[in-house]
């Protein structure tokens, strides 16, 4: 079990005795760690309020560091690591980042503001980040489309707030902070709308979460909704 709050500690599953912690204590950060292979090597991410850090998982050893600065140094979102762990990208109120990763050390590949995830990281999609860029209560804020590679816009769609999103098959389920949940083509080509519908009010920060065939929806009020998807 991993656990990071500053640092990171791994806990033995049977009786809670700690397996390792790692060396350095950094300004903790929300985000949750993410496991992924990297040649031979299992590794975990530790996104803090100030910096990314990559940990060897099976001794708590600190690979690599990145510097990362961002306002109220509040990261909450989870890093997105590629399929075969070379591309990480980051995301916070500020800014987005994509970093590579050689094995030893993390460099930028480039930085945007057209991509900054507050609540929950973008979804990948045929080479292209589909997610949520914008502030709290900002009729700026957009779900928009950028290219991996380079951070190029391809296009963007207004108010939706500090929504979160959910890849559902071939779908992207948007749920906005307003409480509207919508149903969104991950389309190269524009923002094409599949369905919406109103389903909470007041303020929703909380990703959708998917069991099945069932989508759980909840609002900053503890009120819940459970929607039958087809």
């Amino acid at each position: 079990m991993i656990f990071d709050a500053g640092r990171v500690v791994a806990l033995n599953l049977k009786d809670g005795k700690p397996i390792w912690l790692s060396g350095n204590t950094y300004h903790p950060g929300y985000a949750t760690p993410v496991i992924f292979q990297s040649g031979a090597d299992t590794i975990l991410t530790s996104f803090g309020g100030k910096g990314f850090s990559l940990i060897h998982a099976a001794s708590g050893r600190e690979i690599a560091h990145y510097p990362f600065k961002t306002q109220y140094n509040m990261t909450a979102t989870d890093p997105l690591v590629s399929e075969i762990g070379e591309y990480i990208f980051i995301s916070a109120i500020s800014q987005g980042e994509l970093l590579r990763f050689d094995g030893t050390k993390l460099t930028s590949v480039w930085q945007s503001k057209r991509m900054r995830n507050s609540m929950n990281i973008c979804a990948l999609r045929d080479g292209h980040l589909f997610g949520i860029d914008g502030k709290h209560k900002s009729s700026r804020s957009r779900f928009t489309c950028i290219r991996f590679n380079d951070g190029e816009e391809l296009w963007s769609k207004e108010n939706y707030g500090y929504g979160t999103i959910l890849t559902v098959d071939d779908i992207l389920l948007v749920l906005s902070e307003s409480g509207d949940l919508v149903a969104v083509e991950p389309s190269l080509e524009g923002y094409r709308e599949l369905g919406r519908k109103s389903v909470l009010d007041s303020i929703c920060w909380t990703p959708p979460s998917l069991s099945g065939k069932r989508v759980f929806l909840r609002n900053d009020m503890g009120r819940a909704v459970c929607l039958q998807l087809p």
